[in-house]
């Protein structure tokens, strides 16, 4: 009976002290994003918010690319979820944390150079609505961030949902061409209120 006792004891210490780190050392709730390429743009930046330890985010950004050889500039609005394996504030090695990632955003192309809805001018069926697109990066981040706050950069690769089409079901594009580098740094804010156990 008393080696089970004790045992209980141990195991409610271990819950008690895991409960104590989680009160102390909460993920920052909020990050700002900057990211150069990655098909939203050749810059884009946003807003992240850690749920609940970083592990997911949910990211409102902005894009842009400028006019060049013709072309007219590039603006997109994308709405972007990401996972990653580890915590954004719990070291892995030494100071830094680490880990692989997965993300999905829906960008909405804005600016005139596509359509939600199709012009008047274009006959019922011609050209499909072209605005709404959605990419898939994966990737890696690593930095050192602490409930005061920190760094976090990212690398990826990321297909657009038309090149995978294109690669996939028409044959048309190499697989590998449907890719491309997206790196990005974020800055996560401290200062989140510590969360209360008990009365």
């Amino acid at each position: 009976m008393k080696p089970l006792l004790m045992m209980l004891l141990g195991m409610s210490s271990g819950l008690l002290a895991a409960q104590s780190d989680s009160v102390h050392h909460r993920a920052p709730r909020f990050a700002a994003r900057g990211q150069f390429a990655g098909m939203q743009g050749i810059g884009s930046g946003g807003l992240l918010w850690n749920l609940p330890d970083g592990r997911l985010q949910l990211g409102a950004l902005y894009g842009h690319s400028p006019a060049k050889l013709g072309a007219n500039a590039f603006h997109g609005a994308a709405l972007r979820v990401s996972s990653a394996w580890f915590p954004v504030h719990k070291a892995v090695k030494g100071r830094w944390t680490m880990s692989p990632t997965l993300s999905i955003t829906t960008l909405f192309e804005l600016g005139g150079t596509a359509w939600f809805r199709l012009p008047p001018e274009f006959p019922d069926g011609y050209y499909g609505p072209n605005a709404i697109h959605a990419l898939l990066a994966i990737g890696g981040r690593a930095g050192q961030v602490d409930k005061d706050g920190g760094w976090i950069f990212t690398m990826e690769t990321v297909a657009l949902d038309t090149y995978l089409w294109y690669s996939f079901i028409m044959r048309e594009v190499p697989f590998h061409s449907a890719w491309s580098l997206a790196l990005g740094a974020e800055y996560h804010f401290g200062g989140r209120p510590e969360k209360r156990w008990g009365p």
